[in-house]
């Protein structure tokens, strides 16, 4: 039987252009994933190092009347410094740090036994147009959250 390589023209270029879509796709989406990676890891590396700096401060600054701002803005320095150094584009929102206690009331008091720092960030697309990405990558968000114990 005789073949005919006129009948098939055109058709690996058809080929190609699907392998080729599915192929850039597939490579967006293992930027993207990287990147979420990435700005996840660096976000738990810098609240665990706020949390070990509040948790290391001495306890008299701790139990300093109407210290919360002070040790919230103590570790939100710190983090977006880390973050900034560690080259994420998108920098954190909320950053907030608790003291647990065994009574009433939180960072001031003398029965501190626990820290908590908590950071948020909107992770979005800034590598590629929003307008193509939006649908498949939408935003998400990222909390962070740090237990350090506490011993005066």
């Amino acid at each position: 039987m005789k073949h005919s390589w006129q009948a098939e023209r055109g058709v690996v270029a058809v080929e190609m252009s699907i392998v080729l879509l599915l192929g850039v796709v597939l490579l967006a989406v293992v930027v993207l994933m990287g990147r979420l990676t990435w700005h996840v890891v660096a976000m738990q590396k810098a609240v665990s190092s706020a949390g070990r700096i509040v948790g290391s401060l001495s306890f008299e600054t701790l139990t300093t009347e109407n210290v919360d701002g002070d040790i919230t803005g103590l570790a939100a320095n710190h983090i977006r410094a880390a973050t900034r150094s560690a080259g994420l584009d998108i920098q954190p929102g909320e950053i907030e740090v608790d003291c647990v206690t065994t009574g009433a009331g939180g960072c001031g008091r003398t029965s501190v036994t626990h820290i908590s720092i908590s950071a948020y960030m909107r992770f979005r697309d800034t590598i590629f147009s929003p307008e193509l990405t939006g649908q498949m990558f939408p935003e998400s968000d990222l909390d962070v959250t740090y237990f350090q114990i506490y011993v005066p």
